[in-house]
């Protein structure tokens, strides 16, 4: 009887199994939902400042500019740009480490185990 039920799912521990599997996959749909909509927001900021500046210096590249203009808008230029690139590519890593508590969980577990091995 008891094989009979688990076969055709009726098992009150197959039912309680069931609800736990997808209250974590849930979870993590969640957790995963986020991280994308934040990682999205991130990318829009970042990606907009740049365009932003390239659009100012496309638009007045033709106006005849001062010493100290030229030198301000060159130096928000150099650090904008890879600080930007920068961000791009790092960001995502510590924002999912924000966001996801099963993301932490995996980073944890993946620094003991290296620790464990040296």
């Amino acid at each position: 009887m008891n094989v009979r039920n688990r076969i055709n799912g009726n098992s009150s521990n197959n039912v309680t199994g069931r609800l736990m599997n997808y209250e974590r996959i849930g979870k993590r749909d969640q957790q995963l939902l986020i991280s994308l909509i934040c990682e999205v927001f991130l990318y829009v900021c970042t990606n907009l400042f740049y365009s932003i500046n390239i659009t100012y210096s496309t638009i007045t590249s033709g106006d005849s500019k001062t010493i100290e203009r030229i030198h301000i808008e060159s130096f928000i230029s150099y650090f904008s740009t890879p600080f930007l690139i920068i961000i791009n590519n790092c960001a995502p890593f510590y924002l999912y480490l924000l966001v996801s508590s099963k993301f932490r969980h995996d980073v944890i577990k993946l620094f003991t185990s290296c620790r464990r091995i040296h």
